[in-house]
């Protein structure tokens, strides 16, 4: 698992513009951020971290942070969010406990408003293919959850 920190907004879409827009109605928040971050470069004074995570060569997960503000994460599998997590070995500052808490329940709440979204959409669906909403919540929730608690 590679997490990879971009120098710029335009580096970060090259490698993740494509993928994000796949799933635009999720990703908008961070799609639209780094297209502020190319659009206006001469007046954005904020360097954002803006990060891709891959598994042998395919993207699993982007997130972006303008500090001062929290991690905005795209939906991931539990794995590229492992890696996530352990990104202080990445900025060398690790996370604090109150970042990693922030970092899953933000997961969880995702997750969990993707589900409620997709079964208003199809309220008498039961079972969800795998690359949905509710099947992620099914399949990844209680991990996400007793991570949140740490």
């Amino acid at each position: 698992m590679n997490l990879t920190q971009h120098k710029t907004a335009r580096e970060f879409l090259e490698r993740a513009g494509e993928w994000l827009q796949r799933g635009e109605a999720e990703n908008n928040l961070i799609f639209g951020i780094s297209k502020y971050f190319v659009n206006d470069q001469g007046r954005v004074k904020v360097h954002p971290y803006l990060l891709t995570i891959e598994d042998s060569g395919m993207l699993l997960g982007a997130a972006i942070m303008t500090p001062p503000r929290h991690l905005i994460i795209a939906r991931m599998p539990h794995p590229a969010l492992v890696a996530l997590a352990n990104y202080e070995a990445a900025r060398e500052q690790p996370f604090s406990k109150n970042e990693l808490r922030s970092l899953f329940a933000l997961c969880v709440y995702c997750i969990a408003y993707g589900t409620r979204c997709a079964h208003s959409l199809e309220p008498d669906k039961i079972d969800w293919e795998e690359n949905t909403w509710p099947y992620l919540l099914k399949t990844e929730g209680k991990a996400l959850l007793r991570a949140a608690a740490r």
